[in-house]
């Protein structure tokens, strides 16, 4: 009875160990990828507040620019009110110059060319020497209003091409003042796009990142309730057996048609890289390509990792399948949709549980595979047909 005893002690130390061997490992993993997310995170958070500093600046600057906007505005309407009221001025004069001009050719063609009677006329007409200097007076105070008058309408001709040459230098001032003023907009418009832009980027990156740490967070509970839950019904059953990692066994590939030989890259291939990828090689593509049931056992975890806006992220559509023998096999990356089964279904050896896509951080159609003995993670290579 003493040695039943003990046995049963044994069997459940064995079990306990091998359980929270399997959630340590995993939960270890976990915080490694917590501590590079929240790196991330951190490296995220401070360039977001450098440029929230440099948006601050540059908004400083946006209402220095739309101050001088504004007083370009002014000078703007000033300048056009200043050329309204020149060509007003230079039409007025125009019409003085013309309605001169027709007087004094009026009063030639009256004088020189009606009639027959010149000046040299007048001055032999006259009947006394009286008469004589009074007429030539006369005829000489004509000769000086018409010299004056012509020379009045040559200022005045001047007067007017000066006038339209400062009108014209008023134009192109006008021109560019307009000219800089949208240039200034232009500016300012693609200095704030610009930042702003930047700034949302990095905010949903912030986003993102957050929610892969609150994700990992919630996959360390669920991996300390699926381990307690798992040795408990284990140790109810009699159905656990502690297995290491010399005597595991009896795997299969996971994609059809392949073996260990089409791994394309292994476990550890880049940093935090913890499975084995099943990709295109020169057998041809793998996208939509069933997944199976490396074993036989009852599937822990099936779900979809996304943040909160539905994007997918992490491992994605991936399911994980207890094998209780003490192993256990992840499958990460599938389609959309493309999962079969659910959490607490028995799948056997070989059963399509899903098929091949790149959902979660993926940069292209793979198989994401993982085995576990004991809750540590092994090479699927040493293991795989």
């Amino acid at each position: 009875m003493k040695k039943i005893v003990y046995l049963t002690i044994i069997f459940i130390l064995i079990i306990s160990i091998n359980i929270v061997a399997f959630a340590e490992n995993s939960i270890s993993d976990l915080n490694s990828k917590i501590n590079q997310s929240e790196d991330k995170l951190s490296s995220i958070q401070s360039e977001k507040s450098v440029a929230l500093k440099e948006l601050e600046n540059l908004t400083g600057q946006i209402s220095e620019l739309e101050s001088q906007i504004s007083e370009l505005n002014v000078r703007l309407e000033t300048l056009n009110f200043e050329i309204v009221g020149k060509q007003k001025e230079i039409d007025e004069k125009q019409k003085e110059y013309d309605d001169r001009q027709a007087l004094l050719d009026k009063r030639l063609v009256a004088q020189y060319t009606t009639g027959k009677v010149s000046y040299l006329d007048v001055l032999l007409s006259s009947n006394s020497i009286t008469e004589f200097i009074s007429n030539y007076y006369l005829i000489e105070q004509l000769s000086t209003y018409d010299t004056e008058l012509l020379n009045q309408i040559k200022n005045l001709k001047l007067q007017i091409e000066e006038e339209k040459s400062n009108l014209e230098d008023t134009k192109v001032e006008v021109e560019t003042t307009k000219q800089s003023i949208q240039t200034n907009k232009t500016s300012l418009e693609l200095a704030k796009a610009e930042k702003d832009s930047k700034v949302a980027v990095l905010s949903a990156e912030e986003k993102e990142v957050q929610a892969e740490i609150d994700q990992f967070e919630a996959d360390k509970r669920e991996i300390l309730e699926a381990a307690s839950n798992a040795a408990i019904q284990s140790i109810s059953n009699g159905t656990y057996t502690s297995v290491s990692v010399a005597s595991a066994g009896g795997f299969i590939c996971p994609v059809p048609g392949r073996t260990k030989a089409d791994i394309t890259t292994g476990i550890y291939g880049y940093k935090g890289h913890t499975g084995s990828d099943f990709a295109r090689n020169s057998k041809g593509a793998v996208d939509g390509l069933p997944v199976l049931a490396a074993k036989a056992g009852v599937v822990i975890k099936s779900r979809a990792t996304v943040n909160s806006s539905g994007k997918y992220i992490s491992y994605g559509e991936q399911i994980q399948i207890d094998h209780q023998d003490g192993t256990s096999t992840l499958y990460a990356h599938m389609q959309p949709g493309s999962r079969r089964v659910n959490v607490g279904d028995y799948v056997s050896q070989g059963q399509q549980i899903g098929n091949i896509g790149q959902t979660g951080n993926a940069t292209g159609p793979h198989l994401h595979f993982e085995i576990c003995i004991g809750g540590r993670r092994v090479n699927p290579a040493d293991y795989l047909p």
